[in-house]
């Protein structure tokens, strides 16, 4: 494949994300006045811990769970770890 094989829709909608949170301090700005059909930048918070997930078909959310294992065990073994 070639580089202009690739879609642009991650760059272009990490890109619009961006500007609206420069903007406005909020990553959703844009797609809520009429701008690109993208979905909704959820909170992150302790209870939901969703983020986004950028694709080539587009976002989707997920929650933050992937690093607990890797979290729990450092935390567990802090003073086994010499720096």
């Amino acid at each position: 494949m070639y580089h202009n094989e690739f879609p642009m829709t991650p760059y272009k909608h990490s890109l619009q994300y961006y500007i609206s949170f420069v903007n406005y301090l909020n990553p959703n700005s844009i797609t809520k006045s009429g701008g690109p059909d993208l979905i909704q930048w959820p909170r992150y918070t302790r209870a939901g811990k969703e983020m986004i997930q950028f694709g080539f078909e587009g976002e989707s959310t997920l929650v933050d769970d992937f690093r607990n294992f890797s979290y729990s065990y450092f935390k567990d073994h802090i003073s086994q770890i010499k720096l």
